[in-house]
């Protein structure tokens, strides 16, 4: 690589990373470079006008779509598509990074004579969208996407197409195959090869080249008039893909009869209904009868704000009205099972803050506070949902009809900024923080907002929520999750152990452990030879298999323990280590040398022949062979309570809580450096889970909330370290990597207190979270 393609190598990498940064050149020979020469193996899509190739950056992907020479594009023609592309920045839009326009003169031979011959190369450089196109996932209502992603498809395709018509862009080729998907499913419009850019107060233009996809233009383009109204065909044509899995147009009655059985949540079958209709009045064959997308948003926005509650009127959605000033709010009326063998009874309320600061909210009820679990209080992280469940410790008498029962208010959490720009501070308790906010409110302009909620009972608890359960536990119980099996194993303090099948909750196995009432302190399944072992409070360790033989028995008074996923070891610890081998008749294989006493300790999920054991002075990485540690240890001086591995983007991290101050921190593996520390909890982080399927790190702590943190935006961490070392730095002294801290996609409080261990269950979205008295099963939302 030149030193040309050198420099513009970084200045593309620090593109990937810093997303504010602007499209630029990009010379060929690093276009080149990063494609391998435009290699075959590097090839991810083909069409007629051009190849696309994935490129390698650092640590992160572009793609990058070279034009075929046969297209008829001048220089203008070409230079006009590159002007379009940096005129629009969108979410729901491919972000452009780049472009190439090289012209070379060779010697051919033509006719058996050398002559001079241009050889023009044009080249765009774009995001790398990792899911593919919307095509690969249409399908039919009876299988593939929920209703709840496909309608945030339809909505994010609506999004980014109303931005185009704003820039005076009519795409022209829009159909499920230039629509790309990322890791969230979120949909993102490609492909502006045949775009048409408008000049300011124009609104059509005629062409006599008609080039465009079959079904998914009317028929007025075959005269050649170009206008605003072909997308909005295209666009219906889509939403009834995305609605029935086929081009075509089907009945409001017909569509929503195919989708009846998958709606989760009953307002969904008002966004199906809406859409059908939007659908229907995009292909009206009247193009002056076709809505405008200004017309279709605010259709989206009037049915999802009368699903908050709100009015429908379409002033109000445009900002008329204050309903949805800081949070949408759903359900509006809370519905409680009506189970009467159970002490606790929940409802969740989501609450989406839809602005960029911070939002405090409590929940005010006339009824006595004893009445329900938890705080009812918090704050939601900008642009992420909170979910509170309202919890009853009994079933009260429930007032009927639309009568007022509980009223959320809330308004701009001040506290927090007034804390901006400090390096650190101490986190407060929710309850002193919100007095502070709320009293503060008039002070800053920030009006407190209140939205009125209904209570009722429900015959049903599916019908409130299918991915929310909740199921009491008795005090001390201990929790272990099959890898496998939808099994749960728990642990009781009357000596007992069951296995659960957590879908339902149901008691597959009953075990007595060990002396009859000795209590049960911990207890893990060893999948693969279908025991599990459990200590009780004598110091005797248990080994029994599924039909309830006994396999093992030894006195292991208070050692800690955790199973090998792969190969036939206990490891047991305390005030050292010992690696128990079962096929060697439970043989001790080694003991460590050292004298800290040991917290913690984890098996590599990258790496089998190694684990992490936690100490008093930091972490420690050991070989299982040996018996020996790697290296020095990680983490000096760190008093931490959980650890995890984290893999992302084929790096290896260590994830822990922090130093008793509401914070987990994400490590460098090879160094020990701390390369993010993520704050918002208020009390100390107790768990720290990375789901083995999604780019999403979840933490628990004592504050009794569980955030879910966004991982798309951490990349590169390891490499802009090294760059940092190196003193090569990006605008502004600080690599560019650091500022992208993983976003809080979601906030679950369960008001059932701190929160003991968190269990990601692999193969699927749920997770699990173990509280003191409770357990819950919910499911991640895309």
């Amino acid at each position: 690589m030149d030193g040309k393609a050198s420099t513009a190598y970084d200045v593309l990498e620090r593109m990937l990373l810093d997303e504010s940064q602007e499209p630029t050149k990009l010379p060929l020979s690093l276009l080149e470079a990063i494609t391998d020469g435009f290699s075959d193996e590097r090839e991810i899509g083909r069409g007629g006008f051009a190849v696309v190739y994935k490129g390698i950056v650092g640590v992160g992907m572009v793609a990058v779509k070279k034009l075929s020479e046969r297209v008829d594009m001048d220089e203008e023609k070409f230079s006009k598509e590159v002007q379009c592309l940096m005129k629009v920045r969108h979410n729901n839009i491919v972000r452009f990074l780049g472009y190439c326009g090289d012209t070379q003169s060779e010697i051919a031979d033509y006719d058996g004579r050398f002559v001079m011959a241009d050889q023009r190369n044009r080249l765009l450089c774009f995001e790398f969208v990792p899911n593919g196109s919307l095509r690969d996932y249409i399908a039919d209502a009876s299988c593939g996407l929920r209703w709840s992603t496909r309608y945030r498809m339809i909505r994010g395709i609506c999004e980014g197409l109303h931005y185009l018509h704003e820039k005076n862009i009519v795409h022209l080729d829009l159909k499920p195959a230039n629509i790309l998907l990322d890791h969230n499913m979120v949909p993102k419009i490609a492909d502006f090869g045949l775009s048409r850019c408008f000049d300011e107060n124009q609104s059509r233009d005629i062409t006599s080249k008609l080039i465009g996809s079959v079904g998914y233009l009317p028929q007025e383009f075959y005269s050649g008039q170009i206008t605003f109204k072909l997308d909005i065909y295209s666009l219906g044509v889509i939403i009834f893909e995305i609605l029935t899995g086929y081009k075509g147009y089907s009945t409001e009655e017909e569509v929503l009869e195919s989708w009846r059985n998958r709606l989760e949540i009953p307002w969904e079958e008002n966004q199906v209904k809406a859409c059908t209709k939007i659908g229907k009045m995009c292909i009206d064959t009247i193009p002056a009868n076709r809505p405008t997308t200004q017309h279709i948003i605010n259709t989206l926005g009037v049915t999802e704000f009368a699903e908050a509650g709100g009015s429908s009127s379409v002033e109000q959605i445009r900002g008329g009205s204050d309903a949805c000033k800081y949070l949408r709010v759903h359900p509006l009326q809370l519905r409680f099972p009506l189970e009467s063998d159970k002490v606790m009874i929940s409802c969740p309320l989501h609450l989406t803050n839809i602005t960029d600061d911070h939002v405090a909210f409590r929940v005010v009820t006339k009824s006595p506070k004893k009445n329900f679990k938890g705080s009812l209080c918090g704050i939601v992280p900008p642009r992420s949902r909170y979910t509170l469940a309202v919890t009853m410790c009994s079933q009260l008498k429930l007032p009927s009809g639309s009568k007022e029962f509980f009223t959320l208010e809330s308004s701009i959490d001040v506290y927090h900024d007034q804390q901006k720009g400090t390096i650190r501070y101490a986190p407060i308790d929710d309850n002193t923080r919100l007095v502070r906010s709320f009293a503060s409110a008039d002070e800053k302009g920030h009006d407190v907002h209140k939205v009125k909620l209904t209570a009722a009972y429900n015959n049903c608890h599916d019908d409130i929520q299918p991915r929310y359960m909740i199921t009491p536990l008795e005090p001390d119980t201990t929790v272990d999750v099959h890898p496998t099996e939808p099994w749960i194993l728990t642990g009781h303090s009357n000596g007992f152990v069951h296995i659960r099948n957590y879908h339902t909750l149901e008691i597959l196995n009953t075990f007595e452990v060990g002396n009859k009432g000795s209590p049960v302190l911990q207890a893990k399944f060893i999948e693969r030879k279908e025991w599990f072992v459990a200590q009780d409070r004598d110091g005797y360790m248990y080994v029994y298999g599924f039909d309830k033989k006994l396999v093992m028995k030894r006195y292991r008074s208070g050692w800690l323990l955790t199973i090998h996923p792969t190969e036939p070891y206990m490891l047991l610890y305390k005030h050292f280590m010992e690696l128990l081998d079962w096929e060697k008749d439970w043989k001790c294989i080694w003991q460590s040398n050292g004298h800290d006493d040991v917290y913690l300790a984890k098996f590599n999920p990258e790496d089998t022949g190694s684990f992490a054991s936690v100490v008093s002075r930091g972490v420690k990485i050991w070989d299982i062979d040996s018996g020996r540690p790697h290296g020095p240890m990680l983490l000096r001086g760190w008093k931490g309570h959980c650890l995890d591995y984290l893999t992302l983007d084929d790096e290896l991290y260590l994830v822990t809580s922090g130093l008793h101050d509401g914070t987990a921190k994400i490590w460098d593996y090879q160094t020990g450096s701390c390369v993010q520390t993520l704050e918002g909890h208020t009390k100390q982080v107790t768990s720290v889970c990375s789901h083995p399927d999604l780019p999403i790190l979840i933490t628990g702590s004592e504050d009794g909330t569980v955030r879910l943190w966004d991982l798309t935006t951490f990349k590169g961490m390891r490499q802009s370290l090294a760059r940092e070392k190196a003193s090569i730095r990006p605008p502004g002294g600080v690599p560019s990597s650091l500022s992208k801290i993983p976003r809080v996609q979601c906030v679950i409080d369960c008001g059932l207190g701190g929160v003991k261990d968190i269990y990601s269950l692999k193969g699927s979205r749920r997770i699990m979270i173990v509280h003191e008295g409770a357990l819950v099963i919910t499911e991640i939302e895309n």
